[in-house]
């Protein structure tokens, strides 16, 4: 997408499950300001996107890169693909007035295709033809195989998604060394952190190195994206998740990728997205235990027998609020964790308060 025009990029990673389906469609759907946008999944492994998008998204899986396959078969070596045929199998997704769908088709019949016809071959002359009709994002295979080399001659950019584990991380160095090989190294344009679960500065640098290309942006964990992905959803542009791939796509096209207008993380902030987050441990206790306290105020105000114990009918109202108030807090993982972080500053300046230090420096300035 350099200077703005159309380009083809494919979406690689090292293994399975690093989230690559789920970021090119973000991209696709929610970042790329092109028009049109054609998403293609060329997964022959699994057609993860393909089957994705199908429960809510798109109207037909059966059509897709199968028919070319299947045309390629009886038509024999040699024979083109028709431009016609390609296009018929285009379908828009629903909700998205710019983005259109290529999938694999009929999975089973391309499986079985496999032995007759050169994948790989029929894949690249797809993506010539898709490539002059929008900008085009290829969803390939986790891992790297001959089907996912021939993408990756084809395409102008290749982007990787990777995770911040050993495993992932050592994949992807075995990704690139492969795609070295076989010169397509120069076409690396960055790479993505996903499902980010700690401060991510030293594989940032690690990556930065040794995959040979920039650092885009590093997505936090998130249980609900991937909550979104299990049910067909895609994360709407004002999630965290969006925000944080539109991060990555404007620094890979800045001429044409506006910077999010969301909140991008700070590096240190990645240390509170686990489970065992001290301010979310803190923000939950805090809750429950003036959720507790507001239960024996009402039992005290109304009495063992049901009566309300003298003049108070205004303040069982606020009794209410409040216990509805930390109800919500409590039973929302990031209410709990800003007010842990609350009281936490809070407990901080009552104690630096009541420090007999901080008392006579105190003195001491007076």
């Amino acid at each position: 997408m350099e200077g703005g025009t159309p380009a083809s990029m494919a979406i690689v990673s090292g293994k399975g499950g690093s989230g690559k389906t789920i970021v090119s469609t973000v991209m696709a759907a929610t970042v790329l300001d092109a028009s049109p946008v054609i998403l293609m999944d060329a997964d022959i492994g699994t057609a993860g996107l393909t089957y994705y998008l199908a429960s809510d998204h798109v109207r037909n899986i059966r059509t897709g890169l199968s028919d070319v396959c299947t045309y390629s078969a009886d038509q024999g070596p040699g024979a083109r693909v028709p431009l016609s045929m390609v296009q018929r199998a285009l379908q828009p997704v629903k909700g998205y007035d710019r983005l259109w769908f290529y999938g694999i088709g009929d999975h089973r019949k391309l499986v079985r295709l496999q032995d007759r016809v050169d994948i790989g071959s029929l894949i690249a002359e797809t993506i010539d033809h898709l490539s002059g009709l929008g900008a085009l994002l290829v969803d390939c295979r986790g891992g790297i195989d001959e089907d996912s080399l021939a993408v990756c001659r084809v395409v102008d950019d290749i982007a990787l998604v990777t995770e911040p584990d050993i495993t992932a991380y050592q994949a992807t160095r075995h990704l690139v060394d492969v795609l070295s090989d076989h010169d397509l190294a120069h076409k690396l344009r960055g790479f993505f952190l996903n499902k980010v679960f700690q401060n991510p500065s030293q594989i940032r640098a690690r990556g930065t190195t040794e995959f040979g290309c920039q650092f885009l942006a590093a997505i936090p964990h998130d249980i609900e994206v991937m909550r979104s992905f299990f049910i067909g959803d895609i994360p709407a542009p004002s999630s965290s998740f969006s925000t944080h791939v539109r991060e990555g796509c404007s620094r890979l096209y800045p001429e044409v990728v506006n910077a999010p207008s969301g909140r991008v993380w700070a590096f240190h902030e990645y240390d509170r997205t686990t489970i065992s987050d001290p301010d979310g441990i803190r923000g939950g206790n805090l809750a429950a235990i003036v959720i507790l306290q507001m239960f024996v105020y009402q039992v005290l105000l109304w009495g063992i027998d049901g009566s309300l114990v003298g003049r108070t009918e205004g303040l069982q109202f606020w009794l209410y609020a409040i216990t509805a108030v930390f109800g919500v807090a409590g039973s929302s993982a990031r209410l709990r964790v800003g007010l842990g972080r609350a009281a936490g500053k809070y407990f901080e300046l009552l104690l630096g308060l009541l420090s007999p230090r901080r008392r006579a420096r105190r003195r001491a300035l007076r």
